[in-house]
């Protein structure tokens, strides 16, 4: 498969993942989300409060879905992941009121919870049976440029179509996203299971999978030292996404560019997702991860200060230069500590360490947006800045350990 020369994938489970989540991230009403929340009634607190509903659902629905993954297979996860999208998008057509998007938030928290770790999984284990793992950083890469590619279209779409912030053509918008969400859903039925779901873990018992994964966390201290800076480090795109609307309003940026802006990082967030592995290569491990993980703090610090209708674009396009990096790394490195038959199940439990943290900074960021948005910027920028420097990683700490064969 060759898109644009960029993307040389066979027609495997890594093209048909990226094809899903190409699909399942077109989300047209993107752009103008956080101010129609605001024309609901809602506040920057209670926005952020349900991201932390949506994230706290992943957190308390984490491990009970990384078991299922583990012991009924990945593929029957990911269509049970994208029928519950389909059916939180097609809610979200017609809710109205915060108790409604809550419920909403709900479903799509339980359907991220099951795409969590399995994702990865299928990926890592796909390339495993070919004996290629040194390529998950490519493959990962090619999953996030794919998605970044949603995430181009789809604002400029909106942007055509949407001259003001009215929001009588909100629904249009909803409904081209329940349509590409359906269609990655119908992708998600030819993906391949892989040996391992199909011959060994459903011959292990839910508690055996949950108890070497916790052995493996205990035990294992560079995995725990990669877990704490991924999650520390973690650039906050959620929180950036909900504030740059406001900011823009704030900096005066025409509500037109919002969609062009949003296309334009999501083509940086591709570029440097795609190339990771060879910044990596050139720059080494230390180096690479110094700058994923601390420049989007140093950018947060800029931001706090900066409201000029130029700059403020081009702050908040930069920041998608180690955002788009930071999937391919930590996922890569991640899979590389992870022994025996429960990867799903330690990838899960890992992303509700990072969802009960994210939950609770989410709303602490909230708080803050509501009296002002610098002092939201500042806090944001300095937890990463100062997380990348403590948990700093060198290329011992993320060598590979020695798996065993399917």
């Amino acid at each position: 498969m060759n898109i644009f020369g960029l993307f040389k994938f066979k027609w495997d489970n890594i093209t048909k993942l990226a094809l899903i989540f190409f699909f399942s991230n077109l989300y047209f009403y993107l752009p103008i989300l956080t101010l129609f929340y605001q024309q609901r009634g809602l506040n920057i607190f209670q926005i952020n409060s349900l991201q932390g509903v949506l994230i706290g659902t992943i957190f308390f629905t984490n491990i009970p879905t990384g078991i299922f993954a583990d012991k009924y297979g990945r593929k029957i996860t990911l269509i049970i992941a994208l029928s519950l999208q389909l059916l939180g998008e097609i809610l979200f057509l017609f809710a109205y009121g915060y108790l409604s998007f809550v419920f909403i938030c709900i479903i799509a928290g339980l359907g991220f919870s099951f795409m969590n770790g399995t994702v990865s999984a299928l990926i890592y284990e796909t390339l495993k049976k070919k004996q290629k793992e040194n390529e998950m950083q490519k493959a990962v890469g090619l999953k996030v440029s794919f998605e970044k590619a949603a995430g181009i279209i789809a604002p400029l779409v909106a942007s055509l179509y949407i001259t003001s912030f009215a929001m009588n053509k909100f629904n249009l918008l909803v409904l081209l996203t329940i349509l590409f969400v359906a269609i990655s859903l119908l992708i998600s039925f030819f993906l391949e299971e892989t040996v391992h779901t199909q011959d060994v873990s459903k011959k292990t018992s839910s508690l055996t999978i949950v108890k070497e994964g916790i052995k493996l966390l205990k035990e294992n201290s560079n995995l725990k030292r990669i877990i704490l800076l991924s999650v520390f480090a973690y650039p906050l795109m959620a929180y950036l996404f909900i504030l740059f609307q406001p900011y823009f309003v704030k900096s005066q940026v025409p509500s037109y560019l919002f969609g062009i802006i949003l296309a334009v990082s999501s083509l940086v967030s591709l570029l440097s997702s795609k190339y990771t592995y060879k910044l990596e290569q050139k720059f080494g491990v230390e180096k690479t991860l110094l700058f994923v993980t601390l420049l989007p703090g140093l950018i947060y610090l800029l931001m706090s200060f900066v409201y000029h209708s130029l700059f403020s674009p081009i702050l908040f396009c930069l920041i998608y230069v180690p955002i788009g990096m930071y999937e391919p790394l930590f996922s890569d490195y991640q899979n590389r500590q992870i022994e025996g038959d429960n990867r799903a199940t330690v990838l899960s439990m890992i992303s509700m360490f990072s969802s009960l943290y994210i939950v609770i900074i989410g709303l602490v960021i909230g708080f803050i947006a509501d009296r002002s948005i610098s002092y939201a910027f500042i806090f944001m920028g300095l937890i990463i800045v100062l997380s990348s420097i403590a948990f700093r990683l060198n290329k011992n700490h993320v060598a590979q350990v020695e798996h065993k064969r399917f």
